[in-house]
């Protein structure tokens, strides 16, 4: 039996990020993706054109989709669009808890188009972080999530800092938006 994974993301038709990404790694390291689509993105290499949050029943539907044949073993959450969707997310992680999850905040693509809706950041920080084993923000999320500025390799830990504070037991601040030869994490 192969490892199962959980794959909790937006659909990028351009295949740059989400679904696609994380299931084409999940599959390279031997596990099979399980996917629960939160929302479709038109986006292309250079441009963000539209998001559309999955509804609600269709997230939870997907949920116990994935979860009919077999429980997986781990959880990957990307992209939360909405307030709904990741209260949804929360209400099925507190029924397993003890699958690790691995939450990679989507705030922005790289295009600058917004991915998730303002006033489900607060609450996401709120509410998922300390439900997770490892949240990996990078330096515009992490700096979102704790006000915090995030300009220079100190303000990882500070910002980690404050991340372990709010509840994530783990943080991995991830540094590849920095300039420079080198990307910290």
């Amino acid at each position: 039996m192969s490892l199962e994974i959980a794959v909790v993301a937006g659909f990028d038709g351009s295949g740059g990020a989400g679904l696609t990404a994380d299931g084409e790694t999940a599959s390279s390291l031997g596990a099979t993706p399980r996917y629960v689509v939160t929302a479709l993105t038109a986006q292309s290499d250079e441009e963000g054109f539209f998001v559309e949050a999955t509804s609600e029943a269709m997230f939870r539907a997907q949920w116990a989709a994935a979860f009919a044949d077999s429980k997986p073993q781990a959880i990957k959450v990307g992209m939360l669009p909405n307030l709904a969707i990741a209260r949804a997310l929360v209400s099925a992680l507190e029924e397993c808890p003890e699958i690790p999850v691995v939450y990679d905040p989507v705030l922005v693509a790289s295009s600058g188009l917004a991915l998730m809706e303002e006033d489900a950041i607060d609450w996401v920080r709120d509410h998922l972080l300390s439900k997770v084993c490892l949240v990996t923000p990078n330096l515009a999320e992490a700096q979102r999530f704790t006000g915090l500025p995030c300009r220079e390799r100190d303000d990882f830990v500070l910002a980690g800092e404050r991340l372990l504070s709010l509840g994530a037991p783990t943080v991995l601040v991830k540094g590849g938006h920095l300039s420079g030869a080198t990307a910290p994490d």
